[in-house]
């Protein structure tokens, strides 16, 4: 039987004469705006009491976010709260901002499957401006779309806590990828750790050119501009008009801008988001630069398994020989796990360790003592580890259906 309204402020009359409790899970309860009010009360009157709100799969929608965001103003403790499928929208957003403002303690925030669009992000993200605390930012299943992502990119540079953000099967497509990596993974204070970006349809044909039946003009990258140095590819990609850029455009800047001269990214999901050969070409590359990445989900893509075969080596004219993304991320993972680097993350069950033979990923110990790599090594990894459902650290997640 579910809890209910009526059941909500019972449950608070209680907990408040408790001075045990600090976590309350509630999901799916029929919870609606008055049984938030109690909850928000519960969060104001006894500010020290709890450490985790879990109220996913009830109806709170924005008379009820307005009352948490009330309660959380006065609270001092929360470090965890859950409202994934709550009706929160745009105005529920608003609500929650002002209620995160100068909050101390939050570090996780999950506003999955919420009905969140641009409006909402744009409001969110002028409240935790003013939040020095939070860690994680879930907001999977929106429909956020590049108007937003700006408004949210903003929020990372500026914001040197929020290192985990989950934006998967959001609408961002080829437009939102391209601020990703140009704006954000390439920028020199980005401090971003995990980045869920599943089926954010990234390498998908922009809508326009579908419906009038043309196709644009294809971009040819990296590593097909013969002769060319990547200078030379990101002029040419500057110099095409905004309606005859491809899809392949957005992977482009997310992985050979972004990810290439990132230096904090850990986890990557790419998962479902129709990358093709020529998409697993341009991430091999972009990782052959990349010594942070040891989690990267690349499931459900049209791709040919090869590229993660350590083993296999790629041949082109610009860059004449380009190891497999496998053999990337495990070397990473060596990077991660060997002197001098501060990082200390336990490693996976595929994770490679280094050995006087050399590593397991293919690299040599005069490739590990070259000019390059000691130049990588000298970026500071940071000291926190990194596991999460796409798997340890020295993972490569992909299908082979």
């Amino acid at each position: 039987r579910s809890l209910g309204d009526d059941g909500a402020w019972v449950l608070k009359q209680a907990l408040l004469r408790n001075r045990s409790v600090t976590s309350l899970c509630v999901p799916n309860n029929l919870i609606s705006t008055d049984g938030a009010s109690a909850l928000g009360g519960l969060l104001s009157e006894r500010p020290d009491m709890l450490l985790r709100l879990n109220l996913s799969g009830n109806g709170l929608g924005y008379d009820g976010c307005l009352a948490l965001g009330m309660g959380l103003h006065r609270n001092w403790s929360l470090t965890s709260l859950e409202l994934g499928h709550c009706r929160v929208g745009d105005d529920g957003c608003e609500a929650l901002g002002r209620g995160l403002e100068g909050h101390c303690k939050l570090l996780n925030l999950e506003l999955a499957v919420n009905f969140i669009h641009c409006d909402g992000v744009e409001d969110l993200c002028r409240g935790l401006k003013r939040n020095y605390s939070l860690v994680r930012l879930g907001l999977m299943q929106n429909h956020i779309k590049p108007r937003g992502l700006e408004a949210l990119i903003d929020l990372l540079l500026c914001h040197r806590r929020l290192v985990d953000v989950d934006l998967s099967h959001n609408p961002l497509g080829p437009e939102g990828a391209s601020h990703l990596g140009a704006r954000l993974l390439a920028s020199p204070d980005c401090v971003l750790e995990g980045l869920g970006l599943t089926g954010c349809g990234i390498m998908v044909p922009p809508p326009a050119a579908a419906e009038v039946g043309v196709s644009p003009v294809p971009f040819l990258g990296t590593s097909q501009v013969k002769g060319a140095s990547r200078a030379k590819a990101e002029l040419e990609l500057e110099q095409r008009s905004p309606a005859d850029r491809a899809p392949k455009e957005g992977l482009y800047r997310l992985v050979s801008v972004g990810v290439a001269r990132n230096r904090s990214l850990r986890s990557l999901a790419l998962a479902q988001n129709g990358i093709t050969n020529w998409g697993a070409r341009e991430i091999a590359i972009a990782m052959q630069d990349n010594p942070t990445i040891v989690s990267l989900d690349l499931a459900s893509n049209p791709m040919d398994d090869e590229w993660l075969l350590p083993a296999h080596t790629l041949h082109t004219e610009t860059d004449p020989s380009v190891r497999s993304i496998a053999s990337s991320v495990l070397r990473n993972a060596e990077l991660a796990s060997s002197p001098p680097n501060t990082w200390t993350g336990k490693q996976g069950p595929r994770a490679a360790t280094a050995s006087s033979r050399g590593s397991t990923s293919g690299w040599g110990a005069d490739e590990w003592s070259s000019p390059r790599m000691r130049e990588k090594l000298e970026v500071p990894l940071g000291a926190r580890a990194w596991d999460n459902a796409t798997g340890a650290p020295g993972m490569v997640v992909k299908s082979l259906n």
